[in-house]
């Protein structure tokens, strides 16, 4: 498995111009946000999209009947996370879910922690309060919903995935394997349903520049997976 990464604050202004780049739903779901930072996030978490996988067009996507998207014409599985100034774009053939958080500052709110951690979990940090590891749980626990598709309108309090480290343990019954990786203030957690492998980490800031610039009238380059539809 790839995860592919892209920040904000390496790239050039991400203006609405760029969001005719995208899948229309999509660009209505951009131009919708008015802060710029948010309205930033999902411009490039589109153009991510179109960059790796070729996504343009709403028919280019599908939704389970969970809600969980996947890819038209393709057994590729999915998952797209962003938080602060970073876009995460996993992609491999295991059923899987990526999540980042950036870093908290602030004291985690009771009430937080309760919706978020089960009682087990809410012991093991309570040895250890720093808001670092309840992010890393946090990435955890969000980037397995992602892979079941249970989605987090429920909670994420029902299941624990201790211990905060990669590799793999029992989660709800099932062998799930978690890959941890750290970012400069941020941290990122993949949650696969079946073996595999650390993803490999690849920094697309150089090609969304180039895509950008193609936005902007020049040539772009070829999407990294060819997907037939």
């Amino acid at each position: 498995m790839r995860v592919f990464l892209a920040t904000l604050d390496g790239l050039p202004p991400l203006g609405p111009e760029l969001t005719g780049l995208m899948a229309p739903s999509r660009r209505e779901k951009a131009l919708a946000f008015a802060k710029a930072p948010d309205r930033g996030r999902s411009i490039l978490a589109g153009l991510l999209l179109r960059e790796v996988l070729g996504v343009t067009e709403d028919q280019d996507l599908w939704l389970e009947p969970a809600g969980k998207p996947r890819l038209a014409g393709s057994p590729l599985n999915f998952s797209l996370s962003h938080s602060g100034p970073y876009v995460a774009l996993s992609v491999g053939f295991p059923p899987h879910g990526l999540d980042a958080q950036e870093r908290r500052t602030r004291p985690i709110p009771a009430g937080l922690a309760r919706w978020a951690l089960s009682p087990a979990e809410i012991a093991a940090l309570s040895e250890n309060p720093d808001p670092d590891t309840f992010v890393r749980a946090w990435t955890m626990k969000e980037a397995y919903a992602k892979a079941t598709g249970r989605g987090l309108s429920a909670g994420l309090n029902a299941f624990s995935v201790l211990p905060l480290e990669s590799g793999p343990r029992p989660v709800e019954g099932r062998e799930v394997f978690f890959h941890l990786m750290a970012l400069p203030g941020a941290a990122m957690s993949l949650a696969s349903l079946t073996p595999s492998l650390p993803p490999l980490v690849m920094n697309l800031n150089a090609r969304i520049s180039r895509l950008i610039a193609h936005g902007r009238g020049e040539t772009g380059p070829a999407p990294i997976y060819k997907v037939r539809r």
